[in-house]
Formats: structure tokens, C-alpha cells, sequence
């Protein structure tokens, strides 16, 4: 049986308020916040659903401050593969569909330190909307 997750969306003008001036820095104003209710608890993660933001994920973070993760979102289920460029630290990745359902969760992927990055999309993934990415082991099968 997979997992389900439920989203919900908090609106770009509660970023400040809802994660404070330091984490509003971190992520540009085209991003918003979501909660994602799971089994072990609510997360809250920015909501990465433009090119640009997808293309960027976490790469080049230090640090989370104020969120959980990041959640890279599609308007059209598919194929999304992820890389791990300019990523500073491991991170695990969760592939989920349009009915909030795990599809797929690969873990402690490391980063990716060579001029070619792998490109990675497990099997069964194929019709994932959205790919959740958090700092290595805070995924939960």
C-alpha cells in the first residue's frame, strides 16, 4: 500500500509571517509554502512550480530555516527526473502523483561533484506530479 499525502497551500503573502524574515531570503517571492500532511506529522515546504525554481530545487543551500523542504510541482503528470548539481549536502527524494500517493523514495542521495550530474527517476514514476526533496534521512517509508 503507498503512502498518501495531502497538500495544502499557503499563499505567497503568508511566507514572512509564516517562516520569518531569514527563510523568506532563502527562497524567491515566486515561491509559496505548503503543509503536507503525512503519517509521521505536517511538514511545511516551499512550493517550487515554475522552471526556474524546479531547475534550482536546494542546490546551493547551506541550510533550511523555517521549512522542511522543498516540494518541485508540475502542472502535467510525467517523467521528472531529479539531479543533484550544486546540491551541498544529501537529500532524499520523494516522487508523488496527482492523489498525493508516494510513488517512489530514494535516499541519501548524494550530491553531485562532477561536471556531468546523473539524472535520477526510479522505476514507477512516470505519472508523478510533484517530487518532495529533504535533507538526507527525514524520509519515512
Amino acid at each position: 500500500m503507498r503512502t498518501r499525502l495531502s497538500l495544502r497551500v499557503v499563499g505567497t503573502a503568508a511566507l514572512g509571517a509564516a517562516v520569518g524574515a531569514a527563510a523568506f531570503l532563502a527562497f524567491s517571492e515566486e515561491d509559496r509554502l505548503g503543509r503536507i500532511d503525512t503519517p509521521g506529522g505536517t511538514m511545511v515546504v516551499a512550493i517550487a512550480d515554475t522552471p526556474a525554481a524546479r531547475s534550482a530545487g536546494l542546490s546551493n543551500r547551506d541550510e533550511l530555516r523555517g521549512i522542511d523542504g522543498l516540494l518541485l510541482k508540475w502542472d502535467e503528470a510525467g517523467r521528472h527526473p531529479i539531479w543533484m548539481a550544486g546540491m551541498r549536502s544529501p537529500l532524499d527524494l520523494i516522487w508523488i502523483d496527482g492523489q498525493g500517493r508516494v510513488l517512489a523514495v530514494l535516499a541519501n542521495v548524494p550530491p553531485c561533484r562532477a561536471e556531468s550530474c546523473p539524472l535520477y527517476e526510479p522505476d514507477g514514476t512516470a505519472d508523478s506530479v510533484a517530487v518532495l526533496e529533504l535533507p538526507a534521512r527525514r524520509a519515512h517509508d
